[in-house]
């Protein structure tokens, strides 16, 4: 059996939208199908992004983007962190293939995250997630992120936990 292969690189966002777009919508879809987020509760859930929607969240500047590629060069996993506040960066649309999920991508991708936040001196990475997601929590929690709150959102049909880790 040969041994799964994939890479984790920089990349430029607008360069490679329609791919990224496209695991977006596809990596968060099991997310909103399993918690009963649709287009019509919650338009603004990542399941239902549009290109330029997403390119108008993650384009900033001092944004870090990162992707996994498999061996036949498809983008597996996508990550982005984008800064808030002096020295600290959110991480958003966090996503890896459904197919693919398990095979350490998404350690990999925080890996090199941390590494190019390091870089940078930034202070903390904070994230928000479902707060029913007890399974992504947990991940989260054992790779050193601890939950700093809760928060309702209009137009959001779900708790939204806050976490963060320092740098």
């Amino acid at each position: 059996m040969q041994a799964f292969t994939y890479s984790i690189s920089p990349v430029n966002l607008r360069e490679n939208l329609p791919a990224i777009g496209h695991l977006v919508r596809a990596s968060y879809a099991d997310v909103a199908a399993q918690f009963g987020i649709t287009c019509e509760n919650c338009a603004s859930h990542p399941a239902y992004q549009a290109d330029d929607l997403l390119l108008g969240k993650l384009d900033l500047p001092h944004a870090i983007h990162l992707i996994a590629r498999n061996s036949g060069g498809e983008i597996i996993g996508f990550a982005a962190a984008v800064p808030t506040k002096r020295r600290v960066l959110e991480g958003l649309r966090w996503c890896v293939a459904p197919a693919y999920r398990g095979l350490g991508v998404g350690n990999a991708l925080l890996d090199e995250l941390l590494c190019k936040l390091q870089q940078c001196k930034a202070r903390k990475l904070e994230i928000g997630v479902i707060d029913a997601n007890e399974p992504l929590k947990a991940w989260y929690a054992r790779r050193g992120f601890a939950q700093t709150a809760k928060r309702e959102y209009a137009g959001v049909p779900f708790v939204v936990c806050r976490m963060q880790l320092e740098v």
